[in-house]
């Protein structure tokens, strides 16, 4: 396995039984309580075995919005996407 955030979410996902392509973004939440974007540099710095507590959270995030047919309509269709992100607590 590759030490990528990627392979990380790909490998949770499966222990899980969860559909990795559905994780939108990773988070590890630290001692002091502050949030941190988990990167591939996160990963590569993680010990072999590290005990780690998963926490998913819903979201609902706009993918794309578009607009009403009629030129100048202020009124949009906004498309949404349900995901989750995934909050490693170590």
């Amino acid at each position: 396995m590759k030490r990528e955030a990627k392979e990380l979410i790909a490998s949770i996902a499966m222990k899980c039984s969860f559909e990795a392509t559905r994780i939108r973004q990773m988070i590890n939440v630290n001692q002091n309580g502050l949030s941190i974007k988990v990167d591939d540099d996160v990963v590569r710095e993680l010990p072999e075995g590290q005990d780690m507590i998963l926490e998913f959270s819903r979201i609902t995030a706009p993918v794309d919005a578009v607009l009403d047919g009629e030129q100048g309509s202020a009124v949009q269709n906004v498309i949404e996407s349900e995901g989750y992100i995934l909050k490693l607590i170590f």
